[in-house]
């Protein structure tokens, strides 16, 4: 694939028509390998215990439902751009301000990292005391991160390859999981629904917020995409794939009543084949989590060099999971999930009506240093999803949704007040 396999990722520019040639299918190997991740099979094992196999499944199709149209805007937004997130992101919050929200995101990408990563450590140093191997998680968070680092340096084109690798056997060991926990529990057991069990809206906000900063980052693996209706696709497979896939890991969770995915794989007799999936599947989800997350770092910092921004990227986030980042996962996730969609919301709102469906670098210079309006709504909109969450209130009932309906309004009111006399700018119309 020319001009992919290079070292440019093309953090502070354009991807050129040339390399933008990738087929929506090729990018949803890409993306479902990182959001099938390790904390997402935590996610799906807790959802499915708290709720029980058929509310969970409602849970999950509704949560991908939401991140299925928000990948679609997104995606679409990116191809025909062709901008990364944190370009997107400054054209949208400002020249500087769009600095401070990449250098947000990337934290963010950062965590995610380093739960995976200590996930994956801790699951390994399980594998490792039941074969006597009495090694704790460090050692083995220490050697996968540098094998994450070292895909990242490669870009696209290494996520690709990583991907071409991984998924066959994920989902071979998924299904032989889901096969297993099956025969190990009457239906009745699996399709009961637990005592007291929470809402809804709660299990699909912490869906969404355990996914939606790869719909808000979507854009940085779409952009290669060979046109918009490429790009929809990808969104489609993705987050379409995404209910199996969790349902898949609640129901050994169920089987089991183990929430631990050692505990979890040793119940269902799975030894060599669960040592494999743990090592791909965090090399995969964390290779894509440090791509973006230096992309968005590289564009806050500027001149430095994306390879080492990635280098110290993958090693901040080895340090954090280190340090035990993935305590109180479930809470954190609907954290993120309050938080992060109103920034897709406000970009989305302001290319679509604001900006008249045109972005390129060249109205950088045009921009404010700190959009207030999209700051403002930013606020806003984390204010009445958090209000909506503590149950001051109730409106979707699903506090990510309300976030993101609140930021996108918002936005599409302020932005009138602080840039309705914005000068027009001469620039290219674009094609989708």
């Amino acid at each position: 694939m020319a001009g992919i396999g290079s070292r440019q990722e093309y953090a502070n520019g354009p991807v050129p028509e040339s390399v933008a040639i990738v087929h929506g299918w090729r990018i949803a190997l890409i993306k479902i390998g990182v959001i099938i991740a390790l904390p997402a099979f935590v996610m799906g094992a807790e959802i499915g215990t708290a709720q029980g196999l058929g509310r969970s499944a409602l849970v999950f199709a509704a949560g991908a439902a939401i991140l299925t149209v928000l990948g679609m805007a997104t995606g679409s937004m990116a191809a025909r751009t062709r901008l990364s997130t944190a370009q997107i992101i400054r054209l949208a919050f400002g020249r500087d301000g769009g600095r401070v929200v990449s250098f947000v995101l990337a934290l963010t990408l950062l965590g995610w990292f380093g739960v995976t990563a200590q996930i994956f450590g801790e699951s390994l140093a399980g594998i490792g005391r039941q074969m006597g191997i009495g090694l704790g998680p460090t050692p083995y968070i220490l050697i996968g991160g540098s094998l994450m680092i070292t895909t990242t340096l490669f870009g696209f084109a290494g996520l690709q390859r990583l991907s071409n690798l991984v998924m066959p056997l994920v989902g071979l060991v998924l299904l032989a999981m889901a096969f297993l926990g099956w025969r190990m529990a009457e239906p009745g057991v699996l399709l009961a629904t637990p005592a007291d069990p929470p809402t809804l809206g709660i299990g699909i906000s912490a869906v969404v917020g355990a996914m939606v900063v790869g719909a808000t980052i979507f854009p940085d693996i779409t952009r290669f995409a060979r046109d918009a209706g490429q790009a929809r696709i990808a969104a489609l497979l993705s987050y379409g794939m995404m209910p199996l896939v969790l349902v898949l890991a609640a129901v050994p969770a169920i089987a089991t009543g183990h929430r631990d995915l050692v505990a979890l794989m040793v119940a269902l007799g799975l030894g060599v084949p669960a040592l494999l999936f743990l090592v791909v599947k965090a090399w995969m989800t964390n290779a894509g989590n440090l791509y973006s997350s230096s992309l968005g770092l590289s564009a806050a910092l500027g001149r430095v060099r994306h390879h080492w921004v990635v280098g110290a990227a993958g090693a901040i986030g080895v340090t954090l999971a280190a340090l035990g980042v993935s305590s109180h996962l479930i809470p954190l996730m609907l954290a993120v999930g309050i938080a992060i969609p109103p920034v897709a919301a406000i970009y989305l709102t302001d290319y679509f009506t604001v900006s008249g469906r045109r972005y390129v670098p060249e109205m950088m210079a045009a921009r404010p240093r700190l959009s207030v309006a999209a700051f403002l709504s930013w606020g806003l909109a984390v204010a009445v999803g958090a209000g909506a969450s503590a149950g001051w209130y109730r409106l979707t009932g699903i506090p990510a949704i309300d976030a993101m309906l609140a930021a996108g309004l918002f936005h599409l009111l302020l932005s009138r007040l602080w840039f309705a006399r914005r000068a027009p700018i001469a620039i290219p119309e674009q094609t989708s």
